[in-house]
C-alpha cells in the first residue's frame, strides 16, 4: 500500500469513528436518573463550655451546601481515663435548623467528641463521622 492509499484509510478510519461516537451520543439514557448523589460530606461542628458541676455541649450539623440536617442522631462521648476509652455521656437529635445543644452533669478532663452513626435525609445516605469539640469561652444563650 502506498502512502496516499494508508493515508485515505486513517483518514476514513477515523471518520467513522466520529461520526459512531456522535451518533451513540445523541442515543444517551433519556428520562431522570434514580437516587441523588450528596455534593460532599456534611459538615458537623461541636463546642464546648466546661464548669466544676456541667459541660454543655453545642453545634450544627449541615450539608455540604449549607442545609440544615435535622432529625439527625448525635452521640456525645467523653474520655474515661480509668477506663482509657471513650464513652457515651449523652445522645441528641438535631433540631429543624440543624443545631444541637446538651447541658451535661459533670465535668470533663478532656475535650468531648460529637459523634454521627451516618444515615439518610432527603433521600441522600451520609457516612459515620466523629468530631472533637472545640472549647469555647461561653455557652451560646
Amino acid at each position: 500500500m502506498n502512502r496516499k492509499g494508508l493515508l485515505i484509510a486513517v483518514v476514513a478510519v477515523a471518520a467513522i469513528g466520529i461520526v459512531a461516537g456522535v451518533l451513540l451520543a445523541s442515543a444517551g439514557q433519556s428520562g431522570s436518573l434514580a437516587g441523588s448523589i450528596a455534593p460532599g460530606p456534611p459538615v458537623l461542628t461541636a463546642k464546648y463550655h466546661g464548669g466544676l458541676l456541667s459541660t454543655t455541649v453545642w453545634g450544627t450539623f449541615k450539608t455540604a451546601t449549607g442545609d440544615p440536617l435535622p432529625g439527625q442522631p448525635l452521640t456525645i462521648e467523653r474520655y474515661e481515663r480509668s477506663a482509657d476509652e471513650w464513652q457515651v455521656w449523652d445522645q441528641t437529635t438535631t433540631g429543624a435548623d440543624g443545631t444541637y445543644k446538651v447541658k451535661l452533669g459533670g465535668a470533663t478532663a478532656r475535650a468531648p467528641r460529637v459523634e454521627y452513626p451516618g444515615g439518610s435525609y432527603d433521600g441522600i445516605s451520609y457516612s459515620p463521622m466523629s468530631v472533637t469539640c472545640a472549647l469555647s469561652a461561653g455557652v451560646p444563650l
